[in-house]
């Protein structure tokens, strides 16, 4: 049977009131919720813009460093002896550079210690920053500004040997200076020169072989020879 006029208008009358209510509560809810969206929204982008303005202006941190190389005749790393054979006579001049980088906000002043040793005795300590105590063969000095970096030539030959059941270097030239040295091989291979970075420390008032206070580090270089 089918359902009176006046019951489907009550009906009808009964839903009118619920659909209105509920379209409003939506309505609300939606609006609350995009508030809300705006908020995060607006404290995203103050956060954000007050990052990069803080970061904007804090120091920013760069590695502190002094560098050095060995270089060959073309100063490039390569080519360090004629026709690239590290076995050298007497008197064969040899041709390096140096080079040299202050990556420090200071002037830095330089001192290059030139050792020369065999391959027994000892090699300076890089874990604890403990220069070779084999005697100093040449000293070259120099200052570097802020960002500096600089080519030294250094010129070099054996100039005197002594052979006794191996050979025994007795002197070496370098830059037209000569100096003595006592280096021994029994087969006359595994010779090196070594050049250790010092720098001068106000504090002490002398060159240190560590670089204290800039990476806590020392630096040096060895290239090996042998002797005909």
């Amino acid at each position: 049977m089918a359902p009176s006029s006046s019951k489907l208008s009550k009906l009808s009358n009964a839903s009118g009131p619920f659909s209105a209510t509920y379209n409003h509560d939506d309505a609300s809810l939606t609006s609350r919720l995009t508030q809300k969206l705006f908020i995060v929204l607006g404290l995203c982008i103050i956060v954000g813009i007050s990052y990069v303005a803080y970061t904007r202006f804090l120091p920013r941190f760069e590695e502190q460093f002094i560098s050095l190389a060995i270089l060959g005749d073309e100063q490039t790393l390569d080519h360090y002896y004629p026709f690239d054979d590290p076995t050298i006579g007497v008197n064969i001049p040899i041709n390096w550079y140096l080079r040299l980088f202050n990556h420090t906000p200071e002037p830095q002043n330089i001192l290059i210690q030139v050792k020369v040793l065999n391959a027994t005795q000892p090699s300076p300590n890089s874990t604890h920053c403990i220069p070779s105590p084999v005697p100093t063969t040449f000293e070259l000095r120099t200052s570097l500004t802020k960002n500096e970096s600089l080519i030294y030539p250094f010129e070099w030959f054996i100039s005197a040997v002594e052979y006794d059941e191996g050979v025994t270097i007795t002197e070496i030239t370098a830059n037209d200076m000569r100096a003595p040295v006592n280096a021994y091989s029994a087969d006359r291979n595994d010779f090196r020169i070594i050049f250790e970075l010092w720098i001068y420390d106000p504090v002490v008032a002398e060159y240190v072989f560590v670089q204290q206070g800039l990476t806590d580090r020392c630096v040096w270089n060895q290239i090996w020879f042998n002797i005909l």
